[in-house]
């Protein structure tokens, strides 16, 4: 069998592998970032009770996946001495769980940049930072992965981190004015001992004198084309550090790769674009986590464009992602729509066509990648108010005069008799949209009878709130400095919860922030429908036609001369139709590759059970004929191939594939019918 002699050949000595991890689904992954009624700065303080009835909204939208944020500083708010927030893991825990219950795949954004704990000792980039300048914040940040790989130990099926929240570490990079200052901020970050454990003659003839002068390699400027040099120290960090931590502590550990070029400038003129293609290459997962707008590629001009423009682009960005990864892509931030302050001159799809962009892009999407996740199950609005729905008790507020907490089934209220007044101070770190606002809004759910005050911002504004609970929407200034909000009862006793105090509301219009359906609900459960209907169990998957790339544990196709074939293992998952008396398995095993001298263990499952055991001992094809038991036949079954062979992983410092590689396959099909 000539399909993969020579590249073979080259990668005899390759080795690959981690620990095996836990099993991935095969499906395609439909998915919404799920922080129920709050955003991801908040979620975990906010009433989860509601996650059952959400997750049965999720389902019958058509989406098998959630995807949540979980913040490194609300989870472990101490880190010398190290101090966790025990009630977050044990919320995690309790919307991980019944997330599976619910049937959905659970994946996890870990180390989220953004929450608003109280008290936590370096908050938001200053904690990001601090982890990436230096390895003092390793052992913490390792401790607070390994306690969330046991929150989540058979509900998880995957993490991931991203590259946005590492991110503020380039901007603090910039920050050095002078060339001293620069210098000192080169050490401080721990670019300059990188460099120095770096070899790139280029760079260091060209600094060295600097670095003799100020004892230090100062940050390039940042229209120089040496400010490349600072991306692959990013890149490097992500993958030659973070990456390898999160994998040890958690299962099917992978990244959101920044697969946005950025622009290497020469004075002010573009000169090339660095791509970060080193994070497109991920080893602890058969996914590489990405995200996608419409301004991807874009001129960015303000256009309004047609769903065709924008589906052409959708294809040449996920096939450019693909041209420098092996692994699956799983869009995990798909943003059809985007509204974020800041961003009004970054193209969009014209408002009337969004609806035929989001019913035409299902083929692509089946095709190109393995996953797509919308940013939010629901539009959101970004409430600074910690604690709203007051489900932590008193934290973080200030009870006067007689105000207290009651509870009623799985809600807690304030009751405030007259007089009774609850406060809370919120500081600028957490309205991020402030500088973008023009007025902010307090609405929460009250009954009286009574006349409620709201104050903030030097304003007061009251609401007549009648005996029946429902919403208040009350519009208050933005503030100029750090304001306290303060809610009291004028008149009569008032019963509160869920307060929310924003500026801003993210809106995609599938269900707005109270849970109503949208103007694209439709579209996306269009969309879910299609998907489901073009990924549907089939009776074979082969890799000339690239139906092999919807098995999990398989790597894209690649070429040998005329031929394709895809590498896999060490474990392959499959849901196929059993049409008939056995399942054929093909492709091509290399025992040589591995220095085992028993050889390579092939073990088959269907739905749980062990149908075949065989050993490879010599190279050669591997052609697997599994029985299936006559009361399978005709089912659609869950197929599991394992493989004990994996490349030897001391080996790997020498090689530039990264991969985790077992053997070739190129069909598994059905025999026979049924």
């Amino acid at each position: 069998m000539n399909i993969v002699r020579s590249l073979l050949t080259v990668i005899a000595t390759i080795a690959l592998v981690a620990a095996p991890s836990e099993a991935v689904s095969s499906e395609y992954l439909k998915a919404v970032t799920y922080f129920g009624s709050a955003w991801p700065a908040n979620y975990w303080n906010s009433n989860i009770s509601r996650a059952r009835s959400d997750f049965a909204e999720i389902r019958t939208d058509g989406f098998n996946s959630v995807v949540l944020v979980v913040p490194w500083g609300e989870f472990q708010p101490g880190l010398d001495p190290i101090r966790y927030n025990e009630d977050a893991y044990q919320r995690l825990t309790k919307v991980c769980q019944t997330a599976k219950r619910e049937g959905l795949n659970v994946f996890m954004r870990v180390s989220y940049l953004w929450d608003m704990y109280p008290g936590r000792q370096l908050p938001n980039t200053a904690r990001i930072n601090a982890l990436f300048g230096s390895d003092t914040l390793m052992p913490a940040w390792q401790q607070y992965l390994k306690r969330i790989g046991a929150a989540t130990k058979g509900c998880a099926s995957g993490s991931f981190i991203s590259w946005e929240d590492f991110w503020p570490i380039i901007e603090l990079s910039t920050s050095g004015g002078t060339e001293i200052e620069s210098a000192a901020l080169s050490r401080q970050i721990g670019f300059d001992a990188w460099v120095k454990r770096r070899v790139d003659q280029d760079y260091f003839s060209k600094y060295t004198a600097t670095e003799k002068r100020l004892g230090a390699y100062p940050i390039p400027n940042r229209n120089s084309p040496d400010f490349r040099v600072i991306y692959e120290w990013f890149d490097d960090q992500l993958t030659k550090r973070f990456m390898p931590a999160l994998a040890k502590n958690l299962a099917n550990a992978s990244i959101e790769a920044r697969v946005d070029d950025d622009p290497i400038y020469d004075g002010e003129k573009l000169v090339r674009w660095y791509s970060h293609k080193q994070t497109y290459k991920v080893q602890s997962s058969p996914y590489v986590m990405t995200y996608w707008a419409p301004a991807m590629g874009a001129q960015n001009h303000g256009e309004l464009e047609s769903a065709k423009t924008a589906l052409d682009r959708f294809i040449y960005m996920q096939k450019k992602i693909a041209d420098d990864s092996s692994n699956k892509i799983f869009i995990e931030q798909f943003l059809f729509k985007d509204n974020t302050p800041g961003m009004s001159r970054n193209a969009a799809i014209a408002p009337a066509d969004v609806g035929a962009f989001l019913r035409g892009i299902a083929d692509p999407m089946i095709k190109l990648t393995s996953g797509y996740a919308l940013w939010g199950a629901r539009d959101y609005d970004a409430s600074t108010v910690f604690n709203g729905s007051f489900s932590l008790g008193e934290l973080d507020w200030r009870f006067k005069a007689g105000a207290k907490i009651i509870k009623s089934g799985d809600l807690f209220y304030v009751h405030l008799p007259k007089g009774a007044s609850i406060a809370q101070s919120i500081s600028p770190d957490r309205d991020l949209y402030r500088g973008f606002a023009k007025s902010t809004k307090i609405r929460l759910r009250a009954s009286g009878p009574g006349i409620l005050m709201a104050t903030y911002a030097g304003s007061t504004v009251r609401a007549q709130i009648g005996a029946k609970e429902e919403f208040f929407e009350l519009a208050l200034p933005v503030p100029t400095a750090n304001p306290e909000l303060t809610i009291a009862s004028a008149e009569g006793a008032v019963q509160l919860t869920d307060v929310y105090l924003f500026n801003f509301t993210q809106t995609a219009d599938v269900r707005d922030s109270l849970g109503r359906p949208g103007k694209h609900l439709d579209d996306i459960r269009v969309l879910n429908s299609l998907i489901e209907l073009g990924t549907k169990p089939a009776s074979s998957f082969s890799v000339n036609d690239n139906t092999l790339g919807r098995v999990s544990g398989t790597w894209a196709r690649e070429k040998d001369g005329e031929r394709w074939f895809a590498w896999a293992g060490p474990e392959v998952l499959a849901r196929i139709v059993a049409r008939g008396s056995s399942i054929r398995v093909q492709g091509y095993v290399k025992p040589s590759m591995f220095s085992t001298p028993e050889g390579c263990k092939f073990d088959v499952y269907l739905d749980s059970k062990k149908a075949l055991s065989t050993v490879y001992k010599s190279d050669g094809p591997l052609d697997l004929l599994v029985p299936v038991a006559p009361g399978l036949k005709g089912k659609i079954v869950d197929f599991r191939l394992t493989s004990t062979c994996v490349v030897n992983q001391r080996k790997q410092q020498s090689v530039r594939d990264d991969r985790n590689l077992s053997f070739v396959l190129t069909e598994i099909s059905s025999q026979g019918q049924y």
